[in-house]
């Protein structure tokens, strides 16, 4: 048998040791959330002049329509604003896909005026649009198609929209290599 004599009056730090590891791991918790107040906080207060220097503040906000979980039938017929979009993509002469926050792109439409205004994009431009937002139909397709402004394959990618934006302004403000973030946030 063993002999324990050695160990008489040995403290057992087992117990102490198991709470001061809990109470570490308490601290370390509320540091993190503190931590996390704040830099929420800061996002807001960074985000707040954005929306101030805007030029005109008219309707919806492209991001807040197109967000993961927003019920986008809600903002039909409503004038919608993207501030600080990337070009994703071109969708023949009929509009462009635009990169957004939740990742997926977005349609925009050239209107008709725009079209006969002569104004383009092109990708990677940085642009600002503001425009009326529609729901998808075969009809739209249908006529771009055969006005040649798209072709069966930008159609077979535009069928993948549910909804778009006919731009009434498209302003461009920059190239997404020269500091965008391309988010639109």
């Amino acid at each position: 048998m063993p002999d324990n004599a050695s160990r008489r009056g040995a403290v057992d730090l087992g117990m102490p040791l198991m709470i001061l590891a809990f109470l570490v791991i308490v601290g370390f918790m509320y540091w993190l959330n503190v931590q996390a107040q704040a830099d929420r906080a800061s996002r807001v207060i960074e985000e707040e002049p954005i929306e101030e220097t805007t030029s005109e503040s008219v309707g919806v906000d492209l991001g807040e329509a197109v967000a993961i979980g927003a019920n986008m039938d809600a903002f039909v017929g409503e004038t919608i604003q993207g501030v600080g979009y990337e070009v994703a993509s071109l969708l023949g002469t009929e509009g462009f896909w635009v990169n957004t926050a939740s990742g997926n792109p977005f349609l925009v439409a050239w209107s008709e005026e725009m079209r006969a205004a002569g104004v383009t994009v092109a990708q990677g431009d940085i642009v600002d649009v503001v425009g009326e937002l529609l729901v998808m139909q075969i009809s739209y397709l249908d006529e771009w198609e055969a006005e040649g402004g798209i072709t069966a394959n930008d159609r077979i990618i535009a069928e993948f929209a549910t909804h778009f934006v006919v731009a009434e302004s498209v302003e461009v403000t920059g190239r997404a290599n020269e500091g965008g973030n391309g988010s639109g946030d």
